[in-house]
């Protein structure tokens, strides 16, 4: 994640999805613990989104603050204030209380096995772990990019028995059921996953996918959350892959 794109369309929907199956908003019981690692980079693609376009959903309001009014609320004084970054977003309480890593992601090897495994310590048992790579899962030719989450760095966290949500773009490689097809087919094994693994696709502005892996103790409830969002007015945003 950069600091630059805080309060984005995209965080709008990632926020509203960890704030769902947590149990903040709406309010439910039991709630769950939030471990949150941001893939925090400092790279600029070469040619960088502009932060204000994708913010623009804040002046949709009637589009879009029904969803979740607190919350597109706080991000929209985010936005508004010019600050911009992971420590205003987590002093604004939109994800309650939670454990995070939010160093940056070193290039180096060695060094990024220390922060992967700070990582997992900071985190701890939450019952629900989001990772937030700028892109996604990283494909055999990123090598160590920082813009990447590395199997190795989040298999870990199904090991726990711990919930496991990603964010990842899509590419350009094949329409965006194929991708989703083929990320059902290969994670699995890859993460040793015995589970069924539930794809969600975020369409506003420039789609891009939240893969879940829950925890088998919690499957059932996880189910019954994202079914109510996606019932609501979360409805026209989000689509569950496959069907749903």
């Amino acid at each position: 994640m950069q600091d630059r794109f805080v309060g984005d369309i995209g965080d709008f929907g990632k926020y509203r999805l960890l704030r769902v199956l947590t149990g903040i908003y709406p309010e439910a019981a039991p709630r769950l613990s939030l471990g949150v690692v941001w893939y925090r980079n400092v790279e600029e693609s070469p040619k960088p989104r502009s932060p204000a376009k994708d913010a623009g959903y804040l002046d949709k309001a009637d589009r879009f603050r029904d969803c979740d009014p607190v919350l597109f609320d706080a991000l929209e004084e985010i936005v508004a204030s010019g600050e911009r970054n992971l420590c205003v977003l987590e002093r604004s309480g939109v994800l309650g209380e939670m454990a995070s890593h939010g160093q940056t992601v070193p290039k180096d090897a060695d060094a990024r096995k220390q922060w992967a495994n700070r990582a997992l310590e900071a985190v701890g048992d939450s019952a629900v772990v989001f990772v937030d790579p700028d892109v996604g899962l990283a494909p055999a030719t990123a090598k160590n990019s920082p813009a990447h989450a590395r199997l190795a760095e989040i298999k870990p966290v199904v090991e726990r028995t711990q919930t496991l949500v990603i964010y990842q773009s899509f590419g350009r490689s094949g329409k965006h059921p194929e991708q989703m097809a083929r990320w059902m087919e290969s994670l699995p094994q890859a993460l040793s996953f015995e589970g069924i693994i539930r794809i969600l696709r975020f369409r506003p502005c420039s789609p891009r996918a939240f893969i879940i892996l829950p925890a088998a103790e919690r499957a059932d409830l996880i189910d019954e959350r994202l079914a109510k969002m996606l019932k609501g007015p979360w409805h026209p945003h989000f689509e569950c892959y496959p069907g749903g």
